[in-house]
């Protein structure tokens, strides 16, 4: 009996799969796009998520110029889903759903689960308006 204490207890923690921690409290504020090792840029993204559910996105380029939009965002009541929409188009808007895979105080990972885009550009079957997966960084000096 001694000896299958921890061979439970050495079992029950093997089969233990640990999950990224998700705390969509940690949203509000600036994050700044990674870009996959050996990626150069001539610029950058940021998204802002501020009050009244408000989210912009700033592209900086070099060579392009640099552009602001704006959005509005709402983490749904299960705390992992965020749907992002372009309040412009009024009842029928575009929009892109996004579960979060990650957010803590550093990082915040986004895995693009759905769109819908009346009118919208479609590249290969996807929304160009808006990012695919995307990982963040927060941006230093915030909160």
């Amino acid at each position: 009996m001694i000896l299958l204490v921890p061979v439970l207890l050495v079992a029950g923690l093997c089969g233990c799969r640990k999950e990224n921690p998700v705390d969509a409290g940690l949203l509000p504020g600036i994050w700044c796009k990674v870009y996959p090792e050996g990626v150069v840029t001539e610029g950058g993204v940021r998204w802002t998520f501020g009050e009244n559910n408000k989210l912009e996105v700033r592209v900086y380029d070099v060579f392009a110029g640099d552009f602001r939009t704006e959005y509005m965002y709402r983490v749904e009541p299960d705390g992992r889903t965020l749907k992002v929409w372009e309040p412009m188009f009024g009842g029928n808007p575009a929009w892109a759903e996004y579960r979060l895979e990650r957010c803590d105080d550093t990082t915040l990972v986004l895995v693009r689960t759905g769109e819908y885009a009346k009118d919208a550009t479609l590249l290969e079957g996807k929304v160009t308006w808006f990012e695919g997966d995307v990982t963040f960084r927060r941006w230093v000096g915030n909160r």
